[in-house]
């Protein structure tokens, strides 16, 4: 790496730390605001449900005492009643119930509040200079206010939001000409500012610290990476190493399937001008017969171009994986039922015993192309008048399929050959059918995909079977 590079590095990570600094610190400060909002909010709502239950009764009688006066302010000819035992008792509306709570909270200088009005009937209550700009900002349609005042020791956050007239108020403030709907007044809340910004203050220290240190291990990392560049290069240079065999490797497979896409063209194209040239002398049998050759070689040439398209997908991962609960009998019915003209040809008989209650959670699209590759390979190297067995067998949560023909077989070397991504090598079915091992590769990838694994059993001149598990549904 050029020192211009480092350098340019640092300045970009500097340029990130202090970014972030200041953003968090703009946000510790927004938060802890949004905070001391959301409390003064919490506390303006608590007094207002208290307020309306109080209203909605009327107002409540308390015990006549020296702390609690009748309200001079009240005008109601019920205001001050004696039970039948002689009890005195003063009625206490929403108004005068606030205050006294209001009074409780003055003992303590965190949070205090109060009622207040533009029209109030009681002269304390009269709004101060900044509650009158409050409430005159809810006459203009502002819902809450909600400030930081004052820039000494004694500041204060300061919250207000309206009080409105409903039914139960009008015994009180009609006389005022107050309709349903008006802003009576409102509560203000005051909470000394010193303990939260105590709090952010303490928060912007951490998070200074936070990023001091982080900025240290960014420096010593970017060094630490600028000391060890170059022999960071020569790990790249075997990886372009390791690139090239690979895409050598996919260069050379390429060129298999080229070759062996020539033969079964060269089949169709031989056997159908065959046909043409001798439509008229040829019978219906011997017709049928070339037809019948015609479309095995176009089913084989369909298939391996249909597993190339596919593994290249999966080399590049582009194979969406879907997996579902189904179940799996119909899928195996389906898969024979495709391959079965290629069968007839041979005069092979398939036969499968899959229990129709197995359940598998798969990929359909996958398995079918897994059974459609050991299936078809199955035929190419099965005699005539062969046989192939398709069964399964459930072990714990997984599902043996075993597919056993009684065909040519395989030597312990292909048998060790066989699934290899770097071995690849063309073999010749019964009736000259061709293969070059890539569906068997395939096959390999999507059972692993599928959360399964796959392998094959021969014999030379005994045939060979192919099993693979996949997992078994939860509900089987």
């Amino acid at each position: 790496m050029k020192k211009s590079y480092l350098v340019w590095l640092l300045i970009c990570w500097t340029i990130f730390i202090i970014g972030s600094l200041i953003l968090n610190i703009s946000n510790a400060v927004s938060s802890n605001k949004k905070l001391t909002h959301d409390l003064s909010r919490a506390f303006f709502e608590q007094i207002e449900i208290t307020r309306e239950w109080n209203s909605n009764h009327n107002g409540v009688y308390i015990p006549l005492t020296i702390e609690n006066p009748p309200n001079p302010y009240l005008i109601d000819s019920l205001r001050d009643v004696v039970t039948t035992n002689g009890l005195k008792l003063t009625k206490i509306n929403p108004a005068y119930m606030t205050r006294q709570i209001a009074d409780l909270h003055k003992i303590s200088d965190k949070v205090q509040f109060r009622i207040t009005s533009l029209k109030p009937i009681r002269p304390a209550n009269k709004a101060d200079y900044w509650e009158t700009k409050a409430l005159e900002s809810f006459e203009k349609g502002v819902p809450e206010v909600f400030e930081l005042v004052g820039t000494d020791s004694n500041s204060q956050y300061r919250y207000m939001a309206p009080l409105l007239i409903k039914k139960s108020c009008l015994d009180c403030h009609a006389k005022q000409g107050y309709k349903v709907g008006n802003i009576r007044g409102g509560i203000s809340v005051s909470m000394l500012s010193a303990s939260y910004l105590a709090i952010v203050k303490k928060q912007v220290v951490l998070i200074f610290i936070f990023h001091f240190i982080v900025f240290v291990i960014g420096i010593i990392g970017f060094g630490i990476f600028y000391k060890k560049t170059n022999s960071y290069f020569s790990i790249i240079q075997e990886k372009n190493t390791e690139l090239l065999k690979i895409n050598k490797t996919k260069d050379k497979l390429f060129s298999i399937i080229a070759h062996d896409l020539r033969s079964p063209f060269s089949s169709i194209m031989g056997l159908s001008e065959l046909l043409l040239k001798n439509i008229q002398k040829y019978d219906i049998a011997e017709s049928k017969e070339i037809l019948f050759a015609i479309n095995h070689s176009a089913n084989n040439t369909f298939n391996l171009l249909e597993n190339l398209l596919k593994w290249a997908k999966s080399q590049s991962d582009q194979i969406i994986f879907k997996p579902e609960v189904v179940k799996l009998e119909p899928i195996v019915d389906e898969i024979a039922d495709a391959v079965m003209l290629s069968a007839e040809i041979k005069k092979i008989s398939i036969n499968h015993l899959i229990s129709p209650d197995i359940e598998v959670y798969v990929d359909t699209v996958l398995l079918k192309t897994i059974l459609r590759n050991l299936i078809s390979n199955a035929i190419n190297f099965t005699n005539i008048n062969g046989r192939i067995d398709i069964v399964s067998t459930i072990n714990q949560n997984l599902v043996e399929v075993a597919i056993t023909d009684d065909g040519v077989g395989m030597s312990e070397e292909t048998l060790n050959n066989l699934f290899k991504n770097d071995t690849y090598y063309t073999t010749t079915g019964t009736s000259n059918e061709s293969g070059t091992g890539l569906g068997l590769i395939l096959c390999k990838e999507f059972v692993e995909k599928l959360g399964g694994s796959i392998w094959a059993e021969s014999q030379v001149k005994k045939g060979s079977v192919f099993k693979f598990t996949i997992p078994v549904s939860q509900k089987a």
